[in-house]
């Protein structure tokens, strides 16, 4: 079973705590601190998709290369597997091409 833990804050930041507690609608300290990892776990994924999308709509929009050479590019601009994936659902066979991938436009056109 965990054990629980305190730590000390001023009063002020205990008071904003609190009403951050309110706004996110948190039942227990612990839920508000699940809220806060989730929220900012969102806020990582959404500056990532940003990143990838306007390198790849900004810079490759169009190319058109095989698997190969796509590796090669994404290792080039990304370092985490979790960029890679996103930049992967960011490219679609070239439909004159088979063998080939291209950027998907309209994934650049998404808000």
């Amino acid at each position: 079973m965990d054990g629980y833990t305190s730590i000390s804050i001023k009063k002020s930041k205990f008071e904003k705590l609190l009403e951050l507690k309110n706004k996110l609608g948190a039942k227990s300290w612990s839920e508000l601190v699940d809220k806060i990892c989730d929220i900012i776990s969102k806020y990582e994924e959404a500056t990532i998709e940003s990143r990838v999308k306007k390198t790849l709509c900004n810079h490759y929009s169009e190319a058109s290369a095989t698997i190969t050479a796509w590796a090669k590019i994404l290792q080039k601009h990304f370092t985490e597997a979790r960029e890679i994936l996103i930049a992967l659902k960011h490219l679609k066979t070239n439909p004159n091409k088979p063998d080939e991938l291209v950027v998907n436009r309209e994934k650049c056109s998404e808000k």
